[in-house]
């Protein structure tokens, strides 16, 4: 326990930038050093966990503070700008608009612009119905995912994604009952469509960046996506009401976005896609929690059983679970201190790298003739 402790004190950076972009103290590029040393953080697997564990709680309580803000007035649309608009600003530093990495950059913008709109349904759903449903209809997204792989990106769906999908249709039928319709089901989809869809992107379009780069690009398009309507509205339909509706804003923007992504993208590489994917499981149980003890709300055998098989059908399908590990293909730097890291999804390509050089070295000496002089023809390759 006192190493999680350690861990993550060394890395709870964030307050420091944040108070430093409203001082004028500290200069931006201390604010970009920080961030560095917040994406160089290297956990065990076991603090790793830990801090998924905790950054899963702390985005799944933003369905708090969202009927907060809206039972006090505030639009759904400038809850989802909220959201964003601090992730937004911090990761500035890595958005690669520019250079080899532009066009996934391009990618991902699209995918925030989406998610960005997808959230203004959130938001609605949460406002209008009962937290446990809109958890339960939001996670539905690998059928989303599967779709949007198929139809636009033209790829093949493997066993494994289907039966996934199946789960989940499964659960979402479980947990609406036979009158769905009197909930505002085609609302509680907008989100896990768009969600969906970003999640396709990163599988097939983003993987030269690194987690913090994917942050920084979903935030920035989302944020763009929305400041248009947030203009266009009247203030006090914007602006929250009084010291309260201001921490509601700071909760939603800070305390469950910003830093939780930030811990989540430093961590889920050293775990890998699958372990983070069922450690962020806890999203959904949490959601049902926070129905119950703020809102009164009542958590249905149903909602439970659905909760179990989704996280059943996120497990068989991590690739699908986060913008943080793009599992097989995550190009981010890898430290090399751990021996225990060489077998994990996220350095697979370099722990393959490797023994081609073993063998690249071996043969030369092997297949020289045993009339030549092997000493030439055994010269390391330069690389």
């Amino acid at each position: 326990m006192s190493t999680t402790t350690t861990d993550l004190s060394t890395t709870d950076l964030s307050t420091t930038d944040l108070s430093a972009t409203t001082t004028g103290d500290v200069s931006p590029q201390l604010a970009a050093t920080s961030l560095e040393r917040i994406r160089a953080w290297d956990p065990s697997p076991r603090t790793a966990t830990v801090a998924i564990v905790a950054a899963s709680v702390a985005m799944a309580s933003a369905a708090f503070f969202a009927r907060r803000l809206t039972g006090s007035g505030v639009s759904p649309v400038a809850v989802a700008f909220f959201r964003y608009a601090s992730a937004a600003i911090v990761l500035a530093p890595f958005l690669r608009l520019t250079g080899p990495k532009r066009i996934a950059t391009w990618w991902g913008l699209a995918s925030g612009a989406a998610a960005g709109l997808g959230w203004i349904a959130y938001v609605e759903s949460i406002r209008r119905g009962d937290l446990a449903t809109t958890g339960v209809a939001y996670m539905t997204y690998p059928v989303f995912t599967l779709v949007a792989c198929t139809i636009v990106f033209r790829r093949a769906a493997s066993v494994r994604s289907i039966v996934a999908a199946a789960l989940v249709v499964v659960a979402a039928a479980l947990a609406f009952g036979p009158n769905p319709g009197t909930i505002g089901s085609p609302l509680l989809f907008i989100a896990p469509a768009t969600f969906g869809l970003g999640v396709a992107i990163l599988t097939e379009r983003l993987g030269s960046l690194d987690p913090f780069e994917r942050l920084s690009a979903v935030a920035f398009g989302a944020s763009a996506a929305l400041a248009p309507l947030i203009v266009t509205m009247p203030a006090e339909r914007v602006v929250p009401a009084g010291p309260g509706g201001w921490s509601w804003v700071i909760g939603i923007g800070i305390g469950c976005a910003l830093v939780p992504m930030l811990v989540y993208a430093a961590a889920a590489p050293a775990v890998g896609a699958a372990r983070s994917a069922v450690a962020g499981g806890v999203e959904l149980p949490t959601i049902f929690v926070i129905g119950a003890v703020f809102f009164g709300e009542s958590v249905r055998a149903e909602h439970l059983a659905a909760a179990a098989i989704i996280v059943t059908a996120i497990a068989l399908t991590p690739s699908a679970r986060s913008i943080h590990v793009l599992p097989e293909a995550d190009e981010s730097p890898a430290p090399t201190s751990s021996p225990t890291r060489r077998s994990r999804p996220t350095w697979i390509a370099t722990a393959l790298r490797r023994p081609r050089r073993v063998r690249q070295e071996q043969p030369a000496t092997v297949r020289s003739p045993p009339t030549e002089v092997r000493g030439a023809g055994a010269l390391p390759t330069p690389r």
